[in-house]
């Protein structure tokens, strides 16, 4: 069916999802595991920044967003885009976000900190 769809081959998409939960409820939220994260680095300017990884299930992408901090001159928001980030040539999986973990995502280095209840009852289902 795919040389009826397109001129051009291309090879099937793969299936994202692995760590999806089999039952799911509405009520068991977005899908997204959000970690609270600190900059690993020495200089003062990144001393008590405070930053959001997000995990989405759906498709196994990371993204990051800065916290808002009153008088500090800095932008919040997006941080890191969302994609498929590589750690150690491998893509990000939730085992590597641990609390207490350090991270490199795009060249930036991270300590998880803590986690939301969503993302604690993953990581405890998984096992870790």
């Amino acid at each position: 069916m795919v040389s009826v769809e397109r001129l051009v081959l291309q090879p099937p998409k793969k299936l994202g999802g692995k760590y999806m939960p089999q039952n799911t409820t509405p009520a068991d939220g977005s899908f997204v595991l959000r970690f609270l994260a600190e900059f690993d680095s020495e200089d003062p300017l990144d001393q008590g920044r405070e930053l959001i990884i997000s995990y989405f299930l759906e498709d196994d992408t990371v993204a990051v967003f800065e916290k808002p901090k009153h008088n500090s001159g800095i932008r919040a928001g997006q941080f890191v885009s969302r994609g498929r980030h590589l750690v150690q040539g491998r893509p990000i999986e939730p085992s590597d976000l641990k609390l207490g973990s350090k991270i490199t995502i795009t060249g930036f280095n991270f300590v998880v900190k803590d986690a939301d209840e969503y993302a604690k009852n993953m990581l405890a289902e998984m096992g870790l």
